[in-house]
């Protein structure tokens, strides 16, 4: 792009740039910075088009498998909830990894 932006589109940019980072849906971002969701969306759009910036949603989480024996793993239930949205559950845990958790 040859143009600079505007001092609007560096506004907006600037927020959802922040939107993005914050970790939060667009819509809770909106919500908790008062900003109309319908120009969020609009502009992502605009910029988008104009070929400004890629603003996909962040990749898939990876999975890691993990070899444990069956004697060494404890029914536990934990759910933790992330400020996206985002809900991870475990309902057993190897005897290992709990004492790793427990020396942090």
């Amino acid at each position: 792009m040859n143009n600079p932006l505007t001092r609007k589109q560096s506004l907006w940019l600037s927020r959802i740039q922040a939107a993005q980072a914050s970790g939060l849906s667009l819509a809770q971002y909106a919500e908790q910075h008062n900003l109309p969701l319908k120009q969020i969306y609009a502009w992502r759009a605009t910029f988008k088009k104009m070929g400004i910036a890629d603003f996909s949603q962040n990749p898939a989480p990876a999975f890691v498998r993990i070899d444990t024996k069956a004697d060494a793993i404890l029914d536990i239930k934990i759910r933790i909830l992330l400020p996206n949205g985002v809900q991870l559950s475990v309902n057993e845990l190897h005897l290992d990894h709990l004492r790793m958790l427990n020396s942090l």
